[in-house]
């Protein structure tokens, strides 16, 4: 599951974490802009959960995401990488916003045997609205309502085209 969360004494920057959690960069997208746009409701009196549409939301300036992109071992090798570079590609593809990347580096911390980088996106309110407007279109018929009880994974999504947001291009 994808969160955000600002950087500490920041709040013009927000991190995306668990990019590599999702099958492919298209999927992390539409879970990052289903968290940017809505928010989980559950009405007690249909006994569902529903994602309900924000009815303002402002696109931060910028987003911080980071990505496992290679590994010093052998034995590592197979493991899920390239996911936030696959991501930035897929930001660029799209032309959803402007993205610059840092250079490989040793996660010195906790992982030494991993090669990261970062990235930096600045993303087009409108651009990204209208993607994720069109791909909740393609997908919709695809998504059941849950009831209770269920994973909220599988909820509807309300269409949030008309969530107005205040920052332009």
């Amino acid at each position: 599951m994808l969160a955000l969360g600002y950087l500490s004494g920041c709040c013009a920057v927000q991190e995306i974490r668990y990019i590599g959690h999702h099958a492919s960069a298209e999927e992390a997208m539409a879970e990052f802009c289903k968290r940017l746009w809505t928010y989980l409701h559950y009405d007690y009196l249909n006994h569902a959960y529903t994602y309900t549409a924000y009815k303002y939301r402002k696109v931060d300036a910028h987003y911080i995401f980071t990505g496992v992109e290679g590994y010093a071992k052998r034995s590592k090798v197979g493991q899920k990488m390239k996911y936030g570079s696959a991501f930035a590609s897929y930001i660029m593809k799209h032309k959803l916003g402007t993205v610059i990347g840092t250079r490989l580096a040793a996660n010195r911390m906790h992982h030494p045997d991993h090669k990261v980088a970062a990235w930096i996106w600045t993303p087009s309110p409108t651009k990204l609205k209208q993607w994720y407007t069109e791909y909740e279109k393609a997908h919709s018929k695809k998504i059941p309502e849950i009831k209770h009880g269920q994973s909220s994974e599988d909820c509807k999504r309300p269409d949030v085209s008309g969530v107005q947001t205040d920052v332009t291009d």
